[in-house]
């Protein structure tokens, strides 16, 4: 039979505009069987099923449960020597997308929403090798989350 990598490798290699709603409920279904063994090899296959599911989302709030799969998965995985199997590009790309997302809510003043996107950035952050970008990232926060509490009644 078809394995799971083999499905997800192929699927990889369609574009958006060859696919319709078949192709992305089907990468959600390979997504959710990765979730389930957890015995996949070529997590760039994954990265990238992940980053087109997130791409094909109609808003920022549509593609929050991806990055939240992501994060519940990312954690549990095996790396190799201090790196993780999952490629740190794509992590740093989801770390910039959901850092973007949290500062688009936060100047629309929907703090709720800024939180949990720029809280999803700083899990990834932790993810990564530390360097002076993360520093960045978690003082930003920081300072963003003071900002919040002042701006408004935001409890944490």
């Amino acid at each position: 039979g078809i394995n799971a990598e083999y499905m997800g490798e192929l699927m990889a290699n369609y574009s958006k505009t060859e696919i319709g709603e078949t192709c992305k409920v089907a990468r959600e279904g390979y997504l959710r069987a990765i979730r389930m063994a957890q015995d996949v090899a070529d997590y760039s296959t994954v990265a990238r099923c992940y980053r087109f599911l997130i791409q094909c989302c109609s808003s920022r709030d549509d593609c929050l449960p991806h990055f939240q799969a992501i994060l519940s998965l990312l954690p549990n995985l095996p790396k190799s020597g201090t790196d993780p199997l999952y490629p740190v590009d794509e992590i740093r790309w989801l770390l910039v997308e959901s850092w973007n997302n949290g500062v688009y809510y936060y100047r629309l003043s929907l703090l709720e929403r800024a939180e949990r996107w720029l809280g999803c950035a700083v899990k990834l952050c932790r993810l990564l090798p530390e360097d002076d970008y993360s520093n960045t990232i978690m003082t930003q926060y920081s300072l963003v989350l003071e900002s919040m509490q002042n701006r408004s009644n935001f409890k944490l």
